[in-house]
């Protein structure tokens, strides 16, 4: 019901009907891909979003060649953290971290950190550090995976067999039809406004240039 009702909304397969490289690249740019995840999140329709996430994870290997080795990797970390995501939200448990130790073991994508975060982040960095020269530490894109932790304190739950309570998220069959549509269509309104927005913004500068 969930996959299927949303792509009647939004037509996810429409996002990859007759994809070029250049309708890959702004996809994956702002401000649509943030506004693909947003809507995503406010319709609950985190099955789609899976689905959408591992799709385009392989169009991203089969248009590495036509991308630069920074980009390529941009659309990669961006794809598994968006993967990542959904699996959080379904609550497929076992499945994230299956997922999250495969990234962490066979990526070095890094963000870069001063060299005191050391002293200021203590212990929690150590393993994440990948290099590190004399001003800077870089460390793996998956830190601090403060949302694995949780995950591994809720399957340990489940695994010992307490009872679960309030740890699951909300899905989206707790909302109605009207309800999803709703959440919907205030997220083409909010893409609408952002497109005209960035017309103005392009208007203007040609105007001052």
């Amino acid at each position: 019901m969930e996959l299927e009702s949303f792509k009647s909304l939004i037509k996810v397969n429409a996002l990859f009907k007759g994809l070029t490289v250049e309708k890959f690249r702004q996809i994956l740019s702002y401000p649509m891909w943030n506004i693909i995840v947003e809507t995503i999140d406010c319709t609950r329709s985190y099955e789609a979003g899976l689905e959408t996430g591992l799709t385009f994870l392989k169009y991203a290997d089969e248009f590495k060649e036509f991308f630069s080795r920074e980009e390529h990797r941009e659309h990669l970390q961006t794809l598994y953290l968006f993967i990542l995501h959904n699996l959080d939200k379904l609550d497929k448990w076992e499945e994230y971290l299956d997922v999250w130790e495969k990234i962490r073991a066979n990526t070095d994508f890094s963000m870069t950190y001063s060299k005191n975060s050391r002293e200021r982040h203590g212990k929690i960095i150590e393993p994440f550090i990948l290099s590190e020269d004399d001003k800077t530490l870089y460390v793996h894109f998956l830190y601090p995976g403060h949302r694995k932790k949780i995950i591994e304190r809720k399957l340990a739950r489940k695994q010992a067999g307490k009872k679960l309570g309030n740890q699951f998220h909300a899905r989206q069959e707790e909302l109605t039809d009207g309800e999803i549509k709703h959440r919907f269509n205030r997220m083409v309104k909010k893409a609408q406004f952002i497109k005209k927005f960035e017309e103005l913004i392009k208007r203007a500068s040609r105007m001052t240039n």
